[in-house]
């Protein structure tokens, strides 16, 4: 019997559901699987590989491009993104501050690409106090680089006050291993080039953000070792995980030269402006959660080390007071949240939930409750 082109093209159109049907089972199957206790430091599904939403500037390194707006896809749904003329997450603002409002700097913890703009830490305290609090945080900032673009902002608008939060688990490391720089007095503005993203590539990545089949395989093959992952990115890990065990205290020491140096410069910076700092301290999820810390340490082949969950966060903490900068450790808000059964953390990458973003929250307004109204830059 002749092969027609009818029945080739009946028969790859199987070929095809066929395939389609099984990674739809093995997606559903993949989401009913328990993920280990390591899984949100380690299953790799969150991704900035969005076209358009970040640009490269050479004074102050990859920044979120002003204008962008767009979506960031993760495994529950899609996230509405819009970033203003200034690379603040958010609406436009005025830059001469008809009311009293701060700026938050941080990490991917506050640009919180994860959650809606409203559910956003620095959204959360502006509701609470009823003033503004401008979203500059940014993924994959250091202090040095909330520093500079603390610099650069400063000169562009008029804010009450800067909110730094510093997460632990990895600002220590990343300060550590950044490279010393200085930036033009004044700071100078935005040149950016678009950070390229072949078609390709946004078309995968837009597919791995969603998908837990994916995420299991790759777990699995962490099992294998480093080789299964970026090898730069499986040795940030370990240097900082290794800060929250007995065994690391020497390397913790060593490492917060550089935070105490950046620290003590956006001190002296908001000083200069007349401006009050408020650094808020934020933990990983193993320091919240500590039963996940030992299956994280297994994961990257440390499980023969001993925890000391808390040293970092007494490290920074400790440096804080006697420096005399105004400290909030948010640490008991999120535990809180935890004992609540709220899971503060993702559990796909790591970051806040919603509810962790409103803990940390809370945590930072009680906080601000009790700041110093005796500033200089107090009314």
């Amino acid at each position: 019997m002749r092969t027609t082109p009818r029945i080739l093209a009946a028969r790859f159109g199987l070929l095809l559901g066929g395939c389609v049907l099984a990674l739809g089972l093995g997606e559903v199957t993949a989401r009913l699987v328990p993920l280990p206790d390591s899984a949100p430091l380690t299953l790799g599904i969150s991704s900035a590989d969005v076209p358009g939403l970040f640009s490269w500037d050479r004074n102050y390194g990859v920044i979120a491009t002003p204008g962008f707006e767009g979506q960031v896809a993760h495994p529950m749904g899609t996230i509405p993104v819009r970033i203003n003329s200034l690379g603040l997450r958010g609406p436009e603002c005025d830059p001469q501050a008809a009311e009293r409002r701060w700026l938050m700097l941080g990490d991917s913890f506050v640009m919180g690409l994860q959650v809606t703009e409203e559910q956003t830490i620095s959204a959360a305290v502006s509701r609470a106090l009823d003033q503004p609090v401008l979203n500059g945080g940014m993924t994959g900032f250091d202090t040095l680089d909330a520093l500079a673009r603390h610099s650069l902002l400063s000169t562009k608008l008029e804010v009450y006050g800067t909110i730094l939060v510093f997460y632990t688990g990895n600002d220590i490391g990343d300060n550590a291993r950044a490279e010393p720089r200085t930036l033009p007095s004044p700071p100078p503005d935005y040149q950016l080039r678009p950070v390229k993203i072949p078609a390709a590539k946004a078309l995968l990545a837009s597919f791995t953000q969603r998908s837990m089949l994916l995420g299991q395989l790759r777990l699995l093959l962490q099992r294998i070792g480093p080789s299964s992952l970026d090898p730069a990115g499986w040795e940030d890990m370990t240097a900082s995980l290794v800060l929250f065990t007995e065994q690391g205290g020497p390397q913790l020491a060593q490492a917060m030269g550089p935070t105490r140096a950046a620290l003590t410069k956006l001190r002296e910076r908001s000083e200069a402006a007349g401006q009050p700092l408020l650094v808020a301290v934020a933990p990983p999820i193993y320091a919240v959660d500590a039963s996940r810390f030992q299956a994280t340490l297994r994961q990257f082949g440390m499980g023969d080390l001993s925890p000391s969950l808390e040293a970092p966060q007494l490290a920074v903490l400790q440096f804080l007071a006697e420096e005399g900068i105004e400290a909030c450790d948010l640490t008991p808000g999120l535990r809180s949240s935890q004992r609540r059964g709220e899971e503060p953390y993702l559990f796909f990458d790591g970051h806040w939930s919603p509810a962790g973003h409103a803990a940390a929250a809370a945590q930072l307004v009680d906080c601000l409750a009790s700041f110093d109204e005796a500033s200089p830059a107090s009314p």
